[in-house]
């Protein structure tokens, strides 16, 4: 039974995890493409410093 038990708990929590991430997914991926053109915008001026 313990074992049993072991066995089924992180498969329960794999499954609520994707759940999870399916839902939270178009959230964090919106946050994600703002968060990724505002630093790929920093890493441009910050390029422009160092070449100049």
């Amino acid at each position: 039974m313990v074992q049993k038990k072991s066995i089924f708990h992180p498969f329960i929590f794999l499954i609520l995890t994707l759940l999870l991430g399916i839902i939270l997914l178009p959230i964090i991926n919106a946050q994600l493409e703002v968060f990724l053109q505002h630093s790929w915008y920093f890493i441009q001026v910050n390029l422009l410093h160092i070449s100049y």
